[in-house]
């Protein structure tokens, strides 16, 4: 028995009398967590009423409780206990009757399935069936209306054109052939493409979206969708600046070159792009301001933050004795200038050779004003050579070797065409001598 202190008998007979019985649960189903409790009833059996009359030799009042059930309650309906039970089982209840009300799988054992369930997903194949067999009505219509008919020596020149292979095919051809006949002895559902067939699809894509989807849509050529080449493209989503995924993609792809395979050059050149705000979905921020990777640099550099970006500034690598191409990184601008190339290059130096260990010994871009005057912003960095122009730079990240400055040749005879193009008398805004 419990001990009680420190009060009387009526105050504690006074207490009790204020708590009401806590009328337990209901239980859907016996478990262990709840217990069977009968209280004994007091009743005179002279004055039996007709409720207190249960027809039983002991009159008895029976509930059915948790375990941790307190009994009896200063306020509420239920105790804490039996009401999560409670409200457990309702929700177990619920989620039975849905259940129930839902067909069941096609795999499902029948001798543990309900009944109601079973003739629900029959009732369910049923649907499917009829709409099969009348949409195999309509293809075998479609068939006998479209079809052109093929006679066997076409047949057998399609099949000798794919399966011949001649000294000039290619390996990739070759591949590209055995693919396609394989795509279209398969369904449309499930497909899986080869790698290189998603390189080379990515190509075409990337060069003319509607080209590509046209040639699609022909069924000339069993292709990828445009969303299934999204997944591929934005494997690593891009964003301006040097991006960590970029760079770790960088080193597995360089991991095993040796000794003069890690000299590189690095590549960098502006192009014009489409000035506009697109709102990224996923990140819910918008994209098109003018970003040059860092906040640092953006804030240090720009004149205007909020401005809408005109040009692309990318930095691409290519390998000198290897078939490296790679690129880099990308940046927003609105023409750079040799102040805000200046960090950006050296960020990609010191990457490329503390982080990546590849050896950058040149650098190419096009005659363009602020590249020619970065070009001069290095010759402190030229061991004080006596040059009229500055052409290389000691490299700050490995100073036993420099590197070299070139200007892109195709931009270079451009220049000179157009100047050529524009020289001489009146309207023309030059005036070059030149001699055959």
């Amino acid at each position: 028995m419990r001990s009680v202190t420190n009060i009387t008998v009526s105050e504690l007979v006074k207490s009790i009398s204020t708590l009401s019985i806590c009328p337990g649960v209901k239980p859907s189903e016996l478990s262990s967590s709840i217990v069977h409790h009968v209280i004994p009833k007091s009743v005179d059996p002279f004055f039996v009423s007709d409720d207190d009359d249960d027809g039983s030799s002991f009159p008895h009042q029976e509930y059915w409780r948790t375990r941790g059930c307190e009994v009896l309650l200063g306020h509420g309906e239920q105790c804490c206990s039996c009401h999560q039970y409670s409200h457990k089982s309702e929700l177990s209840k619920k989620a039975q009757q849905k259940k129930i009300a839902e067909p069941a799988h096609l795999f499902s054992p029948i001798s543990q399935t309900a009944p109601e369930r079973i003739k629900l997903t029959l009732q369910m194949q049923r649907l499917k069936c009829a709409e099969l067999e009348q949409k195999l009505e309509e293809m075998k219509l479609e068939i006998q209306k479209s079809s052109v008919e093929v006679d066997h020596q076409l047949s057998q020149d399609i099949i000798s054109i794919l399966g011949k292979s001649d000294k000039n095919v290619t390996p990739f051809m070759n591949l590209f052939w055995q693919q396609q006949k394989k795509l279209l002895t398969r369904s449309s559902t499930g497909v899986r493409y080869h790698p290189m067939i998603i390189r080379y699809c990515l190509s075409l894509a990337t060069k003319s979206p509607a080209c590509y989807e046209e040639l699609r849509k022909s069924k000339i050529l069993v292709l990828p969708s445009q969303r299934t080449l999204k997944d591929y493209r934005n494997c690593i989503r891009p964003k301006a600046g040097f991006q960590e995924e970029v760079i770790e993609e960088l080193k597995d792809s360089t991991n095993s070159y040796f000794d003069v395979q890690r000299y590189i050059v690095l590549l960098f050149d502006e192009m014009k792009i489409m000035s506009n705000l697109v709102f990224d979905k996923v990140t819910g921020e918008l994209i098109g301001y003018l970003d040059l990777g860092d906040p640092d640099i953006n804030f240090g550099t720009l004149e205007k933050v909020d401005e809408i970006a005109s040009h692309a500034l990318v930095f691409f690598i290519r390998g000198i004795c290897t078939e490296l191409k790679f690129s880099l990184a990308y940046f927003a601008t609105n023409g750079v200038t040799s102040h805000q190339l200046m960090p950006l290059f050296w960020e990609a130096i010191g990457i490329l050779e503390l982080t990546c260990n590849l050896w950058v010994i040149a650098s190419t871009s096009d005659g363009a004003s602020p590249n020619r005057r970065f070009y001069r912003m290095h010759k402190p960095l030229d061991n004080n050579a006596e040059e009229e122009f500055c052409y290389r730079t000691i490299n700050l990240y490995a100073p036993h070797r420099y590197i070299y400055f070139f200007s892109d040749a195709p931009h270079l005879v451009k220049t000179t065409r157009n100047c050529l193009y524009s020289s001489g008398h009146g309207s023309c805004t030059r005036y070059v001598n030149y001699i055959i």
